[in-house]
């Protein structure tokens, strides 16, 4: 079918003013999202949901959820039925991006569930004890989290991976960087490839180790080389990377942040790579196939598709890579 692109504008705000005003509407957008998507089961117990037809994976098990306040972090904690301590197996740390809270989380680690696979679905600010904003949250949680996750019965400690939506892809993709130990691959569509600068606040950092910021870009259209200190060193991740962009993508360049991504994964000695290019395709592609989207822009409706198809596809293929 033909494309319908809508044009880009001549120039990328350099300002901070323009800068925030894309993220602004990308907080807008990715909060009805996340709001649609991921309502709390008040049973337990759910199997997987019906929805698109996809030519991707098919969840196939029934579905035990668990709210994780009481752990310290909100959230939910997603495991398939039969799943045994006997035989453990890879597990995900799924959280969403600048829409806050756990629902993005919820959502992908629900989904990981169905197609046989525990996750956990974490918030990481808007929450109880949280930052109110993307700006300057302890890496320490996402920390915190997987020791938790390492600990459960049935989780391969050795093939836990991180799932980040959005504005959480560049810290799936930093934990898998800088934490080989405890995460073993990263799964980050519409991320960036660096450390980002927060929000509403570009001054600050969106992240801090320890108390201390991390050091981040601002440029979220990634005009520019990131800066050494706020690279992301993807080329020491030694687990299944997957990644996905749109090209009609208008809350920012993720397909010059998944280019970026696949030089410097090019220098990996080890590990694969999955880099989807959706043309066409807009910001919403994280999505499972297999559940409905009330959202996005019905103009790239059927390109968000396919891209939806083969992310998943993808995380299928990376999870089973690592089951022993």
């Amino acid at each position: 079918m033909a494309l319908r692109r809508r044009a880009r504008p001549a120039a990328v705000p350099t300002d901070r003013r323009g800068t925030l005003a894309v993220l602004g509407a990308a907080v807008v957008a990715l909060t009805l999202a996340a709001c649609t998507a991921g309502a709390a089961p008040d049973d337990p117990t759910t199997a997987p949901t019906s929805g698109t037809p996809t030519d991707g994976p098919t969840p196939t098990s029934e579905v035990t959820t668990r709210e994780t306040a009481a752990e310290g972090f909100p959230g939910v904690y997603a495991v398939p039925d039969g799943l045994s301590a006997d035989d453990p197996r890879p597990a995900v740390l799924a959280f969403g991006g600048s829409e806050g809270g756990s629902e993005t989380g919820r959502m992908v680690a629900e989904a990981i569930a169905g197609l046989g696979y525990p996750a956990l679905g974490i918030g990481y600010f808007k929450g109880v004890d949280q930052p109110s904003s993307l700006e300057e949250v302890p890496a320490e949680t996402f920390l915190d989290a997987l020791a938790w996750l390492r600990e459960q019965p049935g989780v391969d400690g050795d093939a836990v991976v991180a799932f980040g939506v959005s504005r959480g892809g560049e810290m799936a993709l930093w934990l898998a960087a800088n934490r080989p130990e405890l995460v073993h691959g990263a799964i980050a569509p519409v991320g960036a490839d660096a450390v980002m600068c927060g929000y509403p606040d570009f001054s600050r950092s969106a992240w801090t180790l320890g108390g201390e910021p991390l050091p981040c870009s601002s440029d979220v259209h990634a005009q520019t080389p990131a800066s050494p200190e706020a690279r992301i060193p993807l080329e020491v991740i030694d687990g299944p990377v997957v990644l996905a962009c749109g090209t009609e993508d208008e809350l920012w360049d993720s397909c010059a942040f998944l280019r970026r991504a696949e030089s410097s994964l090019a220098d990996r000695d080890a590990g694969t790579t999955v880099a989807i290019h959706g043309d066409g395709a807009g910001h919403f592609v994280a999505t499972p196939p297999w559940l409905d989207q009330p959202w996005g822009d019905p103009e790239t409706e059927t390109e968000d598709l396919d891209v939806r198809r083969r992310l998943w596809a993808a995380v299928d293929e990376a999870l089973a890579s690592l089951d022993s």
